[in-house]
């Protein structure tokens, strides 16, 4: 990606784009006939661009004769800048909230390849809300997970082990945003969480989770407290949440603007092929990371039914999003990536 170079203005130049092009559109709302104008070839003040400064007051006889004169001279000229400052921002504030974009200029500045966004642009505000809410939200809810998950005497005991699933779960979805926010800031939207991308089924899927654990517990009560050490089941389970849940981070910081939740169908200048690091262990490293995590999860709750059930429909599911992504893939990077993906496999069982 070739982010514009907003460098700071001097002597009166615009910004310049990242393939050297430089403009300097004509100043608006300064009237040259009016007897206290500024000249428009000195700079201070940013108008669409551009920097323009008020020169000092001039008198027709000179240097003003007493400092009396001066002050008064002085009061003048700052009222007047004032004046002129304010009914400038009136009329380019609004321009200075856009960044300019090459449909947005004249056909005689655009450049001569397109320009791309800046890489670290802050979301949109009408995004912001939006975000708000569900990290605050979240943030709340792994939080009393947390406590409950230390304090385990303080549910029933058909319900010790759900806080732990809650906990990771939130965490999970936290970490969706805040990896994308990091490394790839134009997706970090409200959609980054992933918590209504996935659709209903996935929301069926975590609550059918939490009902196999407790109707278990409900139907099958343990002997075993809840104080009690995790059992080896928990342990691996635990190992698999834990694993899975760094694969799958770390590769979202890897491949940076690379990765999007959305399977892409064009190019963009930002897409290369990531090949090392955890892309050097599997092909989707991310996908591999979550269908681990999400083993992890039912093992930690003791639950055969949904273990099978999360295994079987996310190695279906991840078979059709592999299949279509790699046809991309494949037109992306041609030979390159048919090389890759003979070398390298997917990291999860029975999925080349």
């Amino acid at each position: 990606m070739n982010p514009i170079n907003h460098s700071s203005p001097r002597n009166g130049h615009s910004d310049s784009f990242h393939n050297s092009h430089t403009f300097e559109p004509p100043l608006s709302g300064i009237s040259p006939s009016e007897p206290d104008s500024y000249s428009n070839s000195h700079s201070a003040f940013l108008q669409n661009g551009h920097t323009i400064e008020p020169p000092s007051p001039s008198y027709s006889n000179g240097s003003p004769s007493s400092a009396a004169k001066s002050a008064r001279a002085n009061d003048i000229f700052s009222i007047k800048a004032e004046s002129y400052h304010s009914a400038l921002l009136d009329t380019t504030l609004p321009s200075l909230r856009s960044r300019p974009t090459p449909s947005s200029l004249p056909s005689t500045l655009k450049p001569s390849r397109p320009v791309s966004p800046p890489l670290l642009s802050p979301p949109p505000l009408s995004d912001l809300p939006g975000i708000s809410i569900r990290a605050h939200a979240l943030g709340i809810l792994s939080g009393a997970a947390l406590v409950l998950t230390l304090n385990p005497t303080i549910l029933p005991p058909f319900l010790h082990r759900l806080p732990f699933y809650i906990l990771a779960l939130s965490t999970f979805h936290l970490l969706e945003f805040q990896a994308t926010a990091l490394y790839n800031p134009f997706c970090a939207e409200p959609g980054a969480f992933l918590l209504g991308a996935n659709g209903w089924a996935y929301n069926i899927a975590h609550l059918s989770a939490m009902s196999e654990c407790i109707l278990t517990n409900l139907l099958f009560p343990s002997t075993t407290p809840p104080t009690a050490r995790p059992t080896s089941l928990q342990i691996l389970g635990l190992i698999f949440m834990l694993l899975g849940q760094a694969f799958r981070t770390t590769a979202m910081a890897h491949a940076g603007s690379a990765f999007n939740h959305i399977v892409q169908t064009r190019r963009r200048a930002s897409h290369k092929l990531v090949t090392t690091g955890v892309y050097a262990w599997s092909r989707h490293p991310a996908y591999a990371g979550f269908w681990w995590w999400a083993v992890g999860t039912q093992l930690w709750l003791g639950n055969w039914v949904c273990l099978v059930g999360f295994a079987v429909l996310l190695w279906a599911f991840f078979v059709d999003r592999v299949r279509r992504e790699e046809e991309g893939l494949r037109r992306f990077f041609g030979d390159e990536y048919g090389e890759y993906r003979e070398r390298v496999g997917v990291g999860i069982p029975l999925l080349r």
